[in-house]
């Protein structure tokens, strides 16, 4: 075969296997794009220069590449990762595609390996709207819940922490008073105001 060699491999609409060989190094490729989505991979196998055309076969969930130089290679591609069988050692594999048909390899340029395209930047997301929420004669809003005549509210709530905030204490005995309250209910002190 030529110095560089290089063939893809149309496994679905999307997913393309490329092997290519330059000198000594067979290269594995795998290629998915898609609108929105690429994604691609490549590892290097010491192969020496190819001697015929490799055979590329699917098997079970992932796929065997032959690759024919002064002794046989057989590659295992499952996804992302490959593993190296070579000469004797791949007899097992031989057997198991021998009933099958390789698929069709089309020939490419050793440069011609996708590359990957600049993604489009996703647009800025809007704000979102205060979520207003009714049920029955309950409403929910920002910062306000209404249920009949009662209503709570952000603005309510805090009053209600101020006004706790302020409570009061006998000046005799200690015990809690309320703010209004002239006279402490434990002791009978008299409160200032």
């Amino acid at each position: 075969m030529a110095n560089a060699a290089s063939y893809c491999y149309d496994l679905s609409g999307s997913q393309k296997l490329y092997l290519s060989n330059q000198g000594m190094l067979t290269t594995v490729t795998s290629y998915v794009g898609s609108a929105g989505q690429q994604q691609q991979s490549s590892q290097g196998v010491a192969t020496g220069q190819w001697k015929a055309l490799p055979q590329l076969y699917q098997l079970g969930g992932g796929y065997i590449a032959i690759i024919f130089a002064d002794q046989t290679f057989y590659l295992s591609i499952q996804g992302t990762q490959m593993q190296v069988s070579a000469g004797a050692s791949g007899d097992g594999i031989a057997q198991q595609i021998s009933q099958l048909e390789p698929l069709p390899a089309q020939p490419t340029e050793p440069s011609s390996t996708p590359a990957m395209k600049p993604m489009t930047p996703m647009a800025p997301m809007t704000p979102m709207q205060p979520m207003t929420m009714t049920m029955g004669d309950m409403s929910m809003s920002m910062g306000e819940m209404r249920m009949g005549d009662m209503s709570m509210s952000a603005q309510s709530t805090a009053s209600q922490s101020e006004a706790a905030s302020q409570k009061k204490f006998c000046s005799h005995c200690g015990a809690a008073v309320g703010v209004r309250d002239r006279f402490c209910s434990q002791c009978g002190n008299q409160l200032t105001k």
